[in-house]
């Protein structure tokens, strides 16, 4: 892409859409002006023939005398006066060139139904897995936490159960010694007053 001139404005073109701006403003040009365009934009800085021309636009069939006034009219609409610098150079008794820079878009193949299903598919399970991913990472914290109250809630009643293991076995120790004492007090008791040896049945007499 050369260039263009001091005080030209730059040229773009996109094939695929027919569409063609000078800086930022779009040309209104004709089909054939268009095609005109697009075959010196496509040779940009190289020199093509009339007879090209003729060819490739109108198919053989155009008077060279009608390809110079086409010319005319598009290097109007490009805004090329007179003996100014402009975008199309006339070389005698050769043809014309394109001689400013020119942005060409080059049209994109079109996309078939496999291909699309093939990448909405592709498209769609990368979507899943970055979901899934997403869920993962937001729940990782809650069930952290979850985890360790859980934890903390085993420890705690753990701790309770062996507290109450050990008061049952103090009340079971206290109970012991309890019972133990009440033995030693009955024995004691039993010495201090022996049990009195029975008397001997008395035989009534009848009157």
């Amino acid at each position: 892409m050369s260039t263009p001139p001091p005080g030209v404005p730059e040229l773009r073109i996109d094939p695929s859409a027919y569409k063609a701006w000078i800086g930022a403003e779009p040309l209104a040009l004709t089909s054939k002006e268009f095609q005109l365009l697009a075959l010196l934009a496509a040779n940009t800085g190289r020199v093509v023939s009339r007879d090209e021309i003729s060819q490739k636009v109108w198919g053989g069939r155009l008077a060279q005398k009608s390809i110079d006034m086409c010319l005319s009219t598009l290097r109007r609409r490009l805004g090329d006066s007179g003996n100014a610098p402009g975008h199309i150079e006339t070389v005698r008794g050769v043809g014309y060139r394109l001689e400013s820079a020119v942005s060409v878009a080059a049209p994109e193949p079109p996309v078939s139904g496999a291909r699309l299903r093939e990448t909405l598919t592709d498209l769609i399970d990368r979507m899943q897995e970055h979901i899934q991913a997403r869920a993962k990472e937001l729940a990782a914290p809650v069930i952290e936490d979850a985890q360790r109250a859980a934890g903390e809630r085993v420890a705690a009643a753990d701790r309770r159960l062996t507290a109450d293991r050990q008061r049952w076995a103090d009340l079971e120790a206290e109970l012991r010694r309890q019972i133990q004492a009440l033995e030693r007090t009955v024995d004691r008791l039993r010495g201090e007053h022996p049990t009195a040896p029975s008397s001997p049945p008395i035989e009534g007499t009848c009157q």
